[in-house]
């Protein structure tokens, strides 16, 4: 199938290209966005057009010569916002 290389270092967090609600609230406890995404294997890797990205590296701590979701990180809605479809608040004329 089709793959999507890696993302470049923007340095700007990636929208959430899917619906969040049935995951909220997330807690440190309860995080379903780690099910599909906390993957420390598969980062720089190409990613199948419809699968899920993995964290990325600055999301971990090392433990031990492991990754690790570090603690702070499991508020993933403080960072990414999911898409919404909806019409722009202001209309854009830039050319």
């Amino acid at each position: 199938g089709k793959t999507i290389p890696p993302l470049p270092g923007s340095g700007m967090p990636p929208m959430i290209g899917h619906a969040v609600e049935e995951y909220l609230p997330l807690t440190a406890r309860k995080n379903e966005c780690l099910d599909c995404h906390d993957k420390p294997d598969r980062i720089g890797k190409p990613v199948a057009i419809g699968k899920a990205r993995p964290a990325p590296t600055n999301h971990y701590v090392d433990r031990s010569g492991a990754l690790a979701l570090a603690g702070a990180q499991y508020n993933c809605m403080a960072c990414h916002a999911p898409q919404a479809d909806a019409p722009p608040l202001v209309r854009n004329t830039s050319q």
